[in-house]
């Protein structure tokens, strides 16, 4: 999970002509997600992490957009690591991958070296190598411990899925038992689908 901010607008609306920029797609919402470091032109506060995928529902994506929703986690501080993971990755991933309306679901961990996204990517003098850099980084990595990711038709189908009498008690019974804390976010993604299909359509879709 690497936030990622483009220099210029990129050309991905597919016209006639090939490939132009799209005025309705925005970087606007920069400075939001981005903090510039002062006294250092072009470089920002960010998190670069590296995370450990385990696709548990792999994702298949209809032609129209989904809702992703992305719920963190924080391990519960009485359980230790190795138990901790194979927790989520059993019981509790199994009975989530069986949540209706699911079009996708991993379960990702945290890499507890903060600088694996970054060594040999950014240069030894960045911002993020720095004392402060690092500190940063840490009080953000304190809060969770890892993310998982459902793709669903609608935030409402989730929570529909939710109450489940074959699903619900077990799953809150787990979280209570594994997670320190939890919570959910919505995501925007833009992505571009190629329809797999022979031969090619002379569209795609975002």
């Amino acid at each position: 999970m690497t936030p990622w901010r483009a220099a210029t607008a990129e050309p991905n609306r597919a016209t006639a002509e090939g490939l132009t920029i799209d005025p309705e797609w925005s970087l606007a919402d920069g400075p939001y997600l981005f903090d510039p470091i002062p006294g250092r032109e072009g470089e920002f506060r960010s998190h670069h992490l590296h995370m450990e995928e385990h696709i548990v529902v792999p994702v298949e994506r209809p032609e129209r957009k989904l809702t992703k929703l992305i719920q963190f986690f924080r391990r519960n501080p009485a359980m230790p690591e190795a138990a901790f993971r194979a927790g989520v990755l059993g019981r509790y991933a199994h009975l989530s991958g069986r949540l209706r309306g699911l079009h996708g679901y991993t379960v990702n961990f945290r890499d507890t070296d903060m600088d694996h996204a970054m060594r040999n990517f950014y240069p030894d003098d960045a911002w993020g190598f720095s004392a402060e850099g690092r500190a940063f980084r840490r009080a953000f990595c304190d809060r969770w411990d890892g993310a998982c990711e459902l793709f669903l038709d609608a935030v409402a189908d989730f929570a529909l899925a939710r109450t489940d009498p074959e699903l619900h008690p077990d799953l809150c019974a787990l979280e209570r038992h594994l997670f320190d804390a939890v919570w959910y976010v919505e995501v925007d993604e833009n992505i571009i689908v190629m329809p797999n299909r022979d031969p090619a359509p002379a569209f795609y879709y975002r």
